[in-house]
């Protein structure tokens, strides 16, 4: 390994970098983990990074060559180290990738080495995850492997994204956020979440209430919102109060209304709310009214109270979970 950082050096000497303009950089801290046998010290390093999509770096474009300041030895590589990078460019479906070399005469131990700058096109927000390590060799100071030697990649002075949630509307209701961040309304309607992350939001409609829709950074109006965090993002949740009564479909105010305009009789449903009136049931029809239906009308697992006297002029009714007090 050592033969070929010599090579490299002298490549690089020969060639004159050029240099180009970042958009925005991102930097990598590059480590190395484990416990070198007793006695031994690290003395090479030879690791690939493999970049994703919409990522580069400043490299001499005739040779790959990546120098100081884009690759700077760092920890406690930073005095005595000899490091070198070759920069291979995306081609394709074939991802671009960085081979980072560090040698050094006196020996380090495990931790940070090396710290490599990359440029990231707009748009685009990596995550550590997204630049994984391969290829890895390292060595003691006789050239011998160490096997049992693994390396990572972290990123430095990387600013959360903000996500900031508003609730709004008729009705009522809740956002959280998975991971666990947001909880609104409350205290809990904006946090902070690592950039390029995944968040997701679920809108939980109250009793009373359906779910609107999204706008901002979602949208929609199904109640699960998911998105990827490479910016600050803003969101809004509206929640529809659900009409007290459903005449089949047709919504009403009071049960009175219901009784009065469905002629032909039929089922009246009614949120688990309570009715304060005197319902008068004046139609030769059957009605069936039931109670205790959330805010979606799909289940009646409550009560729906009446304060009041219903009376069943002509026709019939029959009830089912409601209270008449």
């Amino acid at each position: 390994m050592l033969k070929r950082f010599v090579t490299m050096l002298i490549m690089f000497c020969i060639q004159v970098p050029a240099v180009t303009s970042f958009a925005s950089s991102l930097v990598l801290v590059l480590s190395i983990g484990g416990t070198p046998p007793s006695g031994t010290m690290i003395g090479g390093i030879d690791a690939t990074v493999n970049l994703p999509a919409g990522v580069s770096v400043q490299a001499d474009p005739a040779t790959g060559m990546v120098t100081s300041p884009v690759l700077m030895p760092s920890g406690q590589w930073e005095v005595g180290s000899i490091a070198l990078a070759e920069y291979e460019p995306a081609a394709g479906a074939i991802p671009g990738t960085v081979r980072v070399g560090l040698i050094n005469a006196a020996g380090f131990a495990a931790g940070e080495f090396a710290r490599l700058t990359c440029e990231v096109v707009e748009g685009s927000s990596p995550n550590a995850s997204s630049f994984p390590i391969g290829g890895l060799v390292v060595t003691d100071l006789s050239g011998v492997s160490m096997p049992e030697i693994t390396a990572g990649v972290a990123l430095a002075g990387v600013s959360p994204r903000s996500l900031s949630v508003t609730v709004s509307g008729t009705g009522g209701g809740a956002v959280t956020s998975v991971p666990s961040a947001i909880a609104c309304p409350g205290a809990d309607c904006t946090a902070a979440f690592g950039p390029g992350s995944t968040v997701t939001l679920t809108a939980f409609p109250d009793t009373t209430s359906t779910f609107g829709t999204w706008t901002g950074a979602c949208s929609g109006s199904t109640t699960i919102c998911t998105m990827v965090m490479d910016g600050d993002k803003a969101v809004a949740a509206t929640f529809n109060a659900a009409p007290p009564v459903m005449g089949g479909e047709v919504p009403y105010l009071r049960l009175q209304d219901a009784f009065s305009l469905m002629t032909g009789g039929g089922t009246v449903r009614a949120l688990g709310i309570e009715f304060t009136e005197n319902p008068n049931l004046n139609w030769n029809v059957s009605f069936v009214l039931r109670g205790g239906y959330d805010g979606g009308y799909t289940t009646n697992t409550g009560w729906t109270m009446v304060r009041g006297t219903i009376t069943i002029g002509r026709g019939s009714l029959t009830v089912d979970k409601v209270q008449i007090r």
